[in-house]
């Protein structure tokens, strides 16, 4: 997932490291492929949702697995929390989610 989101983002890793890439150190490019659906299964919706469809999802499920509704498993709900509002965050801009589903 990660050259997904460096190739999106310019890559170029951290400031003053000139973006290169030599073996062995950091180049995760290869080490899991990019599960397309994910995002979609997250909020539950298929593929072709409009962004109507999305945001609204989205709420629903940003509300349900909000960590404060879930006092007594408050880390696990945020991680799952924040999963959603990454899925959000790419599935909601056009141009992130062409690149997303793209891969």
């Amino acid at each position: 997932m990660a050259f997904f989101f460096n190739d999106f983002f310019g890559g170029g890793g951290m400031p003053g490291h000139g973006g290169h890439h030599y073996p062995g150190h950091g180049d995760d490019s290869d080490d899991e492929p990019i599960d397309t659906q994910k995002f979609y299964d997250l909020l539950g919706i298929e593929k072709d949702a409009t962004q109507e469809q999305i945001k609204k999802a989205y709420r629903k499920k940003a509300k349900s697995l909000h960590p404060d509704r879930h006092p007594d498993e408050h880390e696990k709900y945020q991680e799952l929390f924040q999963e959603v509002q990454a899925a959000n965050e790419v599935l909601k801009d056009p141009q992130k989610r062409a690149l997303y589903d793209k891969f």
